[in-house]
């Protein structure tokens, strides 16, 4: 009996020994796949670089769990799932020209000299495994489909490509391609997401249509063809079942374009338009406002009680200036237009004037002018700060600038001006 219980503790020491001995000699890191595990924490996860202790001097990248991978670095996402041609990590570890990029191109590589580089297969691997999803070791994805999950959405214009980011962690979950033909770049512009927010519609300026993909899991659903044209931007009516996108074209071509959502087709189109672009379409009234890009007004179509949205008059023009009569030369050149929460006023980016120009959404009666940086152009409110957010494209004079950089977001309190 003694004898039995002594080969039982030679067992279990051995098995110990050589369990401690594996782990002395192929350390494995916290939900990385083994294979992928092992070459993070042989090349990257160790004492001075990528590990939590050392990140900071490492451009905030921590490769010591598939967590802490994900939780991102300085400079955004290093690892964006099912897209390694995407995945900046990949740039900084490949030094082999069949599998993409490589680090020489960038400047840096990593590991640093006079560290080896990785080898071909080790690169491979990583690669392959992003493309299939960077799952962890128990086959879970970072970013699974989630109803209650929050989105940003941004359109890669120069690409054909959306970038889908978790609101939450700030991460880009996915690259969505988008499009409807691959020979040719047709450079998505706008992104619009459904008033009960099911879905997201996409807009290309070189494009002849405007695509329609679920939010739940960004899968392509339909598209409508709106033909040729400089297509900028669009609204989607309260409802949800029509769209509206404008052709930035000079007058006679400048036109509006009415899309029916249930059918996807064009039903009705406003022509002679002069350069429109900003778009926005009242939750609380049948009127959609229309900015015209060069001069010192805006289109204001206001469609009474249709609900087809097929017959309409005349657009009122709304001017930037009291007492002026409507023309075409530069003066305010009106870009965007955007309205608070409540509707009782909206904003106009004047990218001439260099201002944003408050009206009285009641009468359309200006209320006030601000000044901003040069070349006004997009805008975000805050409804619950009261805070409207004006991107100054050629902005060079603000104090937060260095020398050489340009570009700024004017802040504005429009309660308290």
């Amino acid at each position: 009996m003694r004898n039995f219980f002594a080969i039982i503790f030679l067992c279990a020491a051995c098995c110990c020994f050589y369990s401690c001995k594996y782990d002395t000699i192929e350390p494995m890191l916290d939900g990385y796949p083994q294979h992928i595990g092992k070459i993070f924490s042989s090349h990257c996860a160790t004492t001075g670089c990528h590990t939590t202790a050392d990140k900071d001097f490492a451009s905030g990248l921590d490769l010591s769990s598939w967590n802490a991978l994900f939780n991102g670095a300085r400079n955004g996402s290093p690892v964006i799932p099912f897209s390694s041609k995407y995945s900046f990590l990949c740039y900084f570890i490949n030094s082999y020209p069949d599998l993409g990029i490589i680090s020489d191109s960038i400047g840096n590589r990593m590991p640093p000299d006079p560290l080896p580089v990785l080898s071909h297969n080790d690169v491979d691997a990583i690669m392959t495994w992003i493309n299939t999803g960077a799952l962890s070791n128990f086959g879970k994805e970072r970013f699974p489909n989630d109803a209650s999950r929050k989105k940003i959405y941004a359109a890669m214009q120069s690409r054909d490509m959306v970038a889908v980011m978790d609101a939450a962690s700030r991460q880009i979950m996915r690259y969505i391609k988008v499009g409807a033909n691959d020979n040719v770049t047709e450079l998505p512009h706008q992104i619009r997401i459904s008033p009960d927010g099911q879905y997201w519609y996409v807009l290309f300026l070189s494009g002849q249509i405007v695509q329609r993909f679920r939010t739940f899991d960004d899968s392509f659903v339909d598209q409508a063809v709106i033909g040729p044209g400089n297509w900028n931007t669009m609204s989607v009516t309260p409802d949800g079942n029509h769209l509206f996108a404008a052709d930035f074209s000079p007058a006679p071509a400048g036109k509006i374009v009415h899309v029916d959502l249930q059918t996807m087709t064009v039903t009705s189109s406003f022509d002679q338009l002069q350069n429109p672009h900003g778009t926005y379409f009242m939750q609380t009234q049948n009127v959609l406002y229309v900015t015209a890009q060069y001069g010192n007004f805006i289109y204001k179509f206001n469609f009474g009680t249709s609900p087809d949205y097929n017959v309409i008059d005349v657009p009122d023009f709304i001017l930037m200036q009291t007492g002026a009569s409507v023309n075409t030369a530069h003066s305010f050149d009106p870009h965007e237009i955007i309205f608070s929460a409540d509707e009782q006023k909206y904003f106009v980016t004047c990218q001439w004037s260099n201002e944003v120009r408050i009206f009285n959404s009641a009468n359309d009666m200006l209320l006030d002018s601000v000044s901003v940086g040069s070349f006004p152009q997009e805008m975000a409110i805050s409804p619950a700060r009261n805070l409207l957010f004006v991107t100054c494209q050629e902005d060079s004079a603000s104090a937060t600038l260095q020398p050489g950089e340009k570009g700024s977001v004017f802040v504005y309190n429009y309660q308290t001006n």
